[in-house]
């Protein structure tokens, strides 16, 4: 029976396996929607950094100190109930009640389910229960606050006497500020002050302000899967800029303007009077005080953005997609570059334009390291086990039914005689292929010296005729090591690549592009 030596066809899996690990290295995972291929194809000027090519060493992982270790348990007797009151933004809202979860359950209060601001700019009336699931709220809210959909009727007909907290300057105390109220009025309503600093509340309270932040806060069903839909639909990679300079927050801000004309400063003031929505000719003042100018009213359009800084942003960053005042932007040269992109080959090709040098010579280096590593496990197994090719794999079937073709043998050779019956790998002299056979004679002749016949077991003759011309017998200098263990049908993708060196090309030139190619 031939065998086949994994030396060579090793370094060749080896690098195959290294391409493996790099390329799941250097690849997000598959179900984040950050992890196509960019749309642009422009390379970042020298010296510069593209952080979507950046290897990403670690990931972000949330913080979850609240559920480990013991829970303080909720008192029985409650001192009320608390409403929070919410203004502003949804982030902003979600801060204030968060906060005032945590401030609940500081003043050992019952939650009501909280008030969203509904006389905003935008005239937005979704309510708590439009935005998140309240039945999951307060399913993830047990044991750290009593939280209730309805109150009791003989609270439920009384307006809550609201604690307006959002003023207060300087550090102050909860319990000793509005507990009083609480405990007078047994139902209260409260708006947090933002600039409470929560490391100052007892670790009970800590804990249920970041249970409702991290886990128990989820939006609708519906809303789940809008989003999704968005997400699925913008190119990637994308940034979301936040503009500030808008229409609302203007009409909230306290802010001063200088150096804006008397028509704009006109319209600000109205806004800040009146607190809705531009139309007409307001709405055309303000796009002049964003800089925008009437000469280039139709620019503007083209680029489908409000705020002066927002081109000069995108004309400085290499991201082919950002998205600001809720528009999915595109520069005009992304948009035809998509266009002409088709499919898996064009998305390659253009990845192949953006490789830096750096990024090139880090990828090799590690795959360089990866191998070198193989190899030196490699010479180690050989001083392990004595033998020089550990494993082999075997290719005709003159020893079945003990060994098949395709399976894979480990030897080992140490200093025991060998005896008859065991299995060996032998080499012989003009012949490039080892031999696996098993010893049917040994003689061990006057001056020390072991000659060994061997056969194979699905044969009806020895060895004789496989060696050597005039060579009778095999000397222990011809054992490359005995076979102590093997793995059947592994060896096989062995044999296919080493008949079919096609197949080893294609799989190795293909693994090599998508390292080359892939990015964070």
């Amino acid at each position: 029976m031939f065998v086949f030596s994994v030396k060579p066809v090793f370094s060749i899996l080896v690098a195959t396996l290294s391409l493996l690990i790099l390329f799941a290295l250097l690849s997000p995972p598959s179900s984040s929607p950050f992890s196509q291929i960019p749309l642009s194809g422009k390379p970042p000027l020298l010296g510069e950094v593209d952080i979507w090519s950046v290897r990403r060493l670690v990931e972000w992982r949330p913080c979850n100190w609240w559920l480990q270790g013991h829970q303080t348990a909720l008192p029985l007797e409650t001192n009320g109930y608390i409403r929070v009151d919410c203004y502003g933004g949804l982030n902003q809202m979600r801060r204030d009640f968060c906060d005032g979860v945590g401030i609940a359950r500081l003043l050992n209060a019952t939650l009501v389910l909280p008030k969203f601001e509904v006389a905003s700019y935008w005239n937005e009336s979704s309510g708590f229960a439009d935005v998140y699931d309240v039945d999951y709220f307060i399913e993830q809210m047990s044991g750290f606050v009593k939280v209730v959909k309805q109150l009791p009727p003989e609270i439920a007909s009384k307006e809550p006497v609201h604690v307006d907290c959002s003023k207060r300057k300087g550090q102050f105390d909860y319990i000793e500020s509005v507990l009083p109220s609480l405990l007078e009025h047994k139902y209260i309503s409260i708006t947090p002050a933002a600039s409470q600093r929560r490391d100052r509340y007892p670790l009970y309270a800590k804990a249920a302000l970041c249970q409702a932040c991290y886990k128990a806060l989820r939006l609708t069903r519906s809303l789940e899967t809008k989003a999704s839909q968005l997400l699925d639909a913008i190119p990637k990679p994308f940034m979301s800029l936040h503009l500030r300079f808008e229409p609302d927050m203007v009409a909230y801000s306290q802010c001063q303007y200088p150096g804006l004309s008397p028509t704009s400063m006109k319209a600000i003031e109205a806004a800040q009077i009146d607190r809705k929505p531009w139309t007409g000719e307001l709405a055309r003042i303000w796009r002049r005080v964003l800089a925008f100018g009437e000469e280039e009213e139709e620019e503007r359009k083209k680029r489908g953005l409000t705020h002066s800084d927002t081109p000069h942003f995108a004309e400085s960053n290499t991201h082919p997609t950002f998205i600001a005042q809720s528009r999915v932007c595109l520069s005009q040269k992304n948009k035809e570059e998509s266009k002409e992109t088709m499919g898996w080959i064009g998305e390659t090709i253009d990845s192949i334009k953006s490789i830096q040098i750096r990024q090139l010579l880090t990828q090799a280096v590690s795959l360089g390291m990866i191998v070198t590593s193989a190899l030196i496990i490699w010479k180690a197994l050989m001083c392990i086990t004595g033998s020089e090719s550990p494993v082999v794999v075997v290719l005709s079937g003159s020893m079945e039914p003990g060994f098949k073709r395709g399976d894979i043998l480990f030897l080992h050779m140490s200093k025991d005689p060998i005896r008859a019956g065991e299995i060996v790998v032998f080499n012989v002299d003009g012949r490039e292929i080892p031999i696996v056979h098993r010893v049917i004679k040994v003689h061990e002749r006057q001056d020390g010296e072991v000659d060994i016949l061997t056969k194979g077991d699905n044969n009806y003759g020895d060895d004789r005729l496989l060696y050597a011309q005039g060579q009778l017998w095999l000397q222990r200098h011809h054992i490359m090591g005995r076979a102590v263990g093997f793995l059947p049908y592994v060896g096989w993708v062995t044999i296919i690549m080493t008949e079919k060196p096609i197949i080893k090309y294609i799989l190795i030139g293909a693994l090599g592009l998508l390292v080359i190619t892939s990015k964070d």
